[in-house]
């Protein structure tokens, strides 16, 4: 990726549009960025970072603060870079979250974070996408790094730059995951870890139901089975084959059971069958005994059955001439009915002849005040011509009214805005009072970040040297503890070898004394050749044999191994200890250009005492100035809302002075309007008597004489009408009267005919007379009671008869049996058999449990054993893959520590160069104290000595350069693994300045490579030596109102 243009708008010190060309550089790809501190250089890997991924490059910056406070209100803060990746061009705007104008009325609105991307083809045309996941997701696609990766090898940002060198193993992990995407091996472990755990619970749970499974087991006490499932430690497959016995054995015990119950149960069967058959021939003779005595009942009835017969026959004969009787009877009840209608009839003649009377004398009365009626008329008349004008002037009365309503609200308002205006005026005055002098508190506020800033990097010198010198104090009680086990074991050192000598001289001692034992005089001597032997060795009584010096050997080689691992522990400690003065003096050195103390002399106590004083103080201090910068920036956010509030006050203070002009005019055009109306009202008034000015008062008047008019005419109508109808109701009554009395003469006529014809009925039926007959009706309940009597005692005496002689044939040659001994002999015999179908149950029961937690316990075991085998596997990787193993190295670490491997051999081409062959870096492999992760801490072998030392030892330019070459050789490996990514740009801020002259020209001469292989190196640096030697600039010139770029090129 290789930038081509970057437009920065109102952003961090760029208050306005800033537009850097970098195809200004033309053939020169490396190039030095410089400037006043603050004015904006880092701002430009801000810009470059943000508009491609939307994040800034360095920690504690986001682009929602990097909004200028240079800029205007109706400037938006964006960011937009143009660049060339792979021969082809793109375009990306991004606009930040932040608050701007309302398009409408006063007062600001969010901006939604935006984002817009152009992708150019060769011919210069190009593809829009719009929106910010989309925009992430092209540029994840075409750069094929992450923002993590681009961060930490093509852009190092100010305070990141030593990260990757001096962090610890947890550190760097953190660190390479984000750019070798490797959470896929730590979420490998976590899973083998849970499968672990997943698998052991199980094995839990298995065995839990095992113990379940035996408890339900069923057996007694005295079993075997019974004493081993008592025992704590349970033999599994011992109680699974005891249990196996037993259900074999209760199965055996189950058939015989069955057998007994079968025999039983046929006895009690045969025995019932014969019970029932003797209760059946008892209840037949006891059945004939009874139909006995009810034959002799039926008997005896046989006079009152002959009575109901006799009594059912007259009945139905009368039935017969009830027909007629009911004629007669219905005949002689309409002419009754008649007889009262013709009362009825002359009652109501003579009513109505007195309200036909009436009805005429009141139409008289009311037909004599027709002429009141049309006075009435007359007078109605007269009132309704008063009408239009009365409503004429209700309207004009009620513009009147509306019209003097608004002149009064117009007055009321004019005098509301006058007393409002004037106290807009008064708060508007005194807000520009309190926003005079609002200047004082930037620079204020500037004054104290700085000085914030400068507390902060001294706290932070502090507490590295705090860390440093607590680990300087356990250091030295490591010294002297491991001296003077050093100088002990070398005690023991000497005196062993002492030892060792004088009884290897005891030895040769004895080998000489054995020797001269067998010297003889003018003999030669075996060693020496001599034949006279003046001075012979004498024996002693004990000589070392050489078992024992062998043994002593041994014991001297363990205690000189003793000896060289204290000493080397020794030699280890003492160089920890120089190596923490090393770190300490350069800390103490940094503390001096901070503050300009010099503390040198300051050691142990002293400087400890000092450390903690000043810490506290420190923070102290710190917080305060953080308090004030808190104070001074409400008070600003208090004038920034003072400002916003004038701005609104004076707007609605012109707004309502205008408002005032209008009003004015409308009050003066509302005075003239009352008085044109109040002229018309007056006109109208004098046309209408007083009392009927009102149109309610005279519409009331006109509807009263109208109701009395109408009231009059309705009692008119209501005469005749009722003069009509009393008329004709009496001549239809009189009609009725007679029809009536001729209806009665033919109905009597008809009745003596219908009476004779009843009575000839009466005797034709065999009836003495009518009582005779009376006497002989029956109803037909009655008749159905007789006929039913009747039937049933026949049939009940046909159906006894019938079944007497089939049970007298039946029990011809029966006696009775006694039943009760054949029953209790059943009983007897049904007890025997729940004793046997209990103890049946119960050993079912046992049976069936038994077999199932057989049948489980068989599962549950085998699936222990399986589960078993498989933890034995997964259960170690687990372990080993966490990191519980000798090297103390998790899966990923592993991992990661392969890669690391790549880019510290990538590093050591440069770094070697750079330090002109002194130095390597390499990875330490030694497990370190506790229980730390390890596995990516690095070290530096340092050819001059021919040692390691950890890379925090190194110095200030050193630790630049070792820096350097880890982030190039990061560079090229992942170049390497991500085939296809071009890492042909790269920005370096700050650094240079810890080098001395040589190490400046080396660290020059490795970019000036990278720039001969393609790659854009751009620099953020304060070296006077750098703006020399490179001829290509890029000047950030601060103004008051923002910072601007030049380039310049010599």
């Amino acid at each position: 990726m290789k930038p081509i243009r970057l437009i920065m708008t109102a952003f961090g010190p760029y208050g306005d549009v800033e537009e850097i060309d970098f195809t200004k550089l033309k053939d020169r790809n490396i190039f030095l960025i410089t400037g006043p501190t603050g004015a904006g250089k880092t701002t430009i890997f801000d810009a470059i970072s943000y508009g491609i991924y939307g994040e800034a490059s360095g920690e504690g910056r986001d682009g929602e603060s990097l909004r200028s406070q240079f800029a205007k209100d109706d400037v938006m803060t964006s960011v937009e870079i143009y660049f060339e990746l792979r021969g082809r061009k793109y375009y990306i705007k991004r606009i930040p979250k932040q608050m701007k104008p309302k398009s409408r009325g006063s007062g600001f609105t969010e901006q939604k974070t935006d984002a817009e991307m152009k992708i150019f083809d060769e011919n210069g045309n190009y593809k829009i996408v719009c929106g910010v996941s989309a925009v992430n997701k092209k540029v994840d696609d075409i750069m094929g790094i992450n923002y993590q990766q681009f961060k930490q090898i093509m852009m190092i940002p100010q305070g990141e730059f030593r990260k990757l060198l001096v962090s610890d193993s947890k550190e760097k992990e953190k660190i390479l995951r984000k750019i070798f995407n490797t959470e896929i091996y730590s979420k490998f472990q976590d899973k083998l870890y849970k499968m672990k755990e997943s698998i052991l619970d199980d094995i839990k749970t298995v065995k839990s139901k095992e113990l379940e499974n035996i408890n339900k087991i069923q057996c007694s006490e005295d079993s075997l089975l019974y004493e081993e499932m008592e025992k704590d430690d349970k033999n599994f497959d011992k109680i699974l084959r005891l249990l196996e016995e037993q259900n074999k054995l209760d199965s055996v015990n189950m058939k015989k059971i069955k057998d007994e119950i079968l025999k039983v149960s046929l006895k009690i069967e045969n025995l019932s069958k014969k019970t029932y058959e003797a209760e059946e021939n008892n209840k037949k003779i006891s059945e004939k005994i009874k139909l006995e005595a009810v034959l002799d009942s039926l008997k005896n009835k046989e006079k009152v059955i002959s009575s109901k017969e006799n009594r059912l026959l007259k009945g139905r004969k009368a039935l017969k001439v009830e027909s007629f009787e009911k004629d007669y009877i219905d005949r002689k009840e309409d002419i009754e009915t008649k007889r009262k209608q013709l009362a009825k009839s002359i009652l109501d003649m003579k009513n109505i002849k007195n309200k036909l009377k009436e009805a005429e004398e009141a139409l008289k009365c009311e037909e004599s005040k027709k002429d009141y009626i049309n006075k009435i008329v007359e007078k109605i008349a007269e009132l309704k011509s008063y009408r239009d004008n009365a409503i004429k002037l209700k309207k004009k009365n009620k513009e009147l009214q509306l019209s003097e309503d608004k002149f009064n609200k117009l007055k009321n308002n004019l005098e509301n805005k006058k007393n409002y205006i004037k106290l807009l005026k008064e708060e508007i005055d005194k807000l520009k009072n309190s926003v005079e002098n609002s200047d004082d508190f930037k620079d204020k506020e500037m004054n104290l970040q700085s000085k914030c800033e400068k507390l902060d990097r001294v706290y932070e010198v502090l507490l590295n040297l705090n860390e440093e010198n607590n680990k300087i104090v356990d250091i030295r009680k490591d010294y002297i503890k491991l001296r003077n086990k050093m100088n002990k074991d070398r005690e023991l050192l000497e005196k062993a070898k002492e030892e060792l000598e004088h009884m290897e001289k005891m030895s040769m001692e004895g080998q000489a004394a054995f020797l001269a034992a067998s010297l003889i005089e003018g003999k030669p001597c075996p060693v020496c050749g001599s034949v006279h032997h003046p001075h012979i060795a004498e024996m002693k009584d004990v000589y070392p044999d050489k078992n024992k010096i062998e043994n002593h050997k041994k014991r001297v080689k363990k205690i000189e191994d003793n000896y060289e691992k204290s000493r080397e522990n020794f030699q280890r400690v003492e160089v920890k200890g120089n190596t923490g003065k090393q770190i300490i003096s350069k800390i103490k050195k940094d503390y001096e250009n901070l503050t300009g103390e010099n503390i040198d002399k300051l050691e142990k106590l002293e400087l400890t005492m000092f450390i903690k004083n000043n810490i506290d103080s420190l923070k102290l201090d710190i917080e305060k100035v953080k308090s004030e910068i808190l104070k001074i920036k409400a008070k600003q956010e208090s004038i920034e809302k003072k400002k916003n509030k004038l701005k609104e006050k004076t707007l609605v203070y012109e707004r309502e002075n205008a408002a005032f002009e209008k009003i004015n005019e409308e009050y003066s055009n509302q005075v003239v309007e009352v008085e044109r109306i109040r002229g018309i009202v007056n006109g109208i008034t004098e046309g209408i008597p007083s009392e009927f000015r009102s149109i309610e008062n005279l519409q009331s008047k006109i509807d009263e004489m109208e109701l009395t008019r109408n009231k009059m005419e309705n009692s008119i109508k209501v005469a005749q009408n009722n003069y009509i109808n009393s008329r004709s109701m009496y001549e239809r009554i009189c009609s009725n009267k007679e029809s009536i009395e001729k209806d009665i003469k033919n109905m009597e006529l008809r009745l003596e005919k219908i009476k004779r014809i009843f009575e000839e009925s009466v005797l034709s039926f065999g009836f003495i007379n009518i009582e005779d007959y009376r006497n002989c009706k029956i109803s037909e309940k009655e008749e159905i009671k007789l006929e039913k009597d009747i039937n049933r005692y026949y049939t009940e005496l046909k159906s006894t008869e019938d079944r007497y002689r089939e049970l007298s044939f039946e029990v011809k040659d029966l006696t009775p049996v006694d039943i009760g001994k054949l029953k209790s002999e059943i009983n007897r015999m049904k007890e025997d058999k729940n004793k046997l179908d209990k103890e049946k149950s119960e050993l079912d029961t046992r049976i069936n449990i038994n077999e199932a937690a057989f049948r489980r316990l068989t599962s549950l075991l085998n699936d222990v054993k399986e589960k078993e085998k498989k933890y034995s596997v997964v259960g170690e990787l687990a372990v080993v893959s966490r990191g519980k193993n000798y090297e103390r190295i998790n899966f990923e670490t592993y991992v990661l520590a392969s890669f690391f491997e790549d880019i510290i051999e990538a590093a050591n081409i440069r770094f070697q160069k750079m330090s002109e062959g002194r130095y390597e870096l390499s990875r330490i492999t030694e497990l370190g104290k506790g229980r730390a992760q390890t596995g990516l801490d690095l070290q530096v072998y340092d050819n001059y000595t021919g040692k390691y030392r950890h890379v925090k030892t190194l110095s200030g330019g050193e630790s630049f350069k070792a820096a350097l070459s880890l982030s190039l050789g990061l560079a090229d490996i992942v170049q390497c693994y991500s085939g296809g990514i071009n890492l042909d740009t790269m920005f370096i801020d700050e650094g240079f300045g810890t080098l001395d002259s040589e190490s400046l020209d080396n660290a020059i001469q490795c970019l000036i490579e990278l720039q001969s292989e393609g790659r854009l190196v751009g620099i953020i640096s304060h070296v006077p030596e750098l703006k020399d030697r490179i001829d290509a600039k890029l000047e950030i010139i601060p103004s008051t109102e923002g910072s601007r770029t030049q380039f310049n090129i010599v």
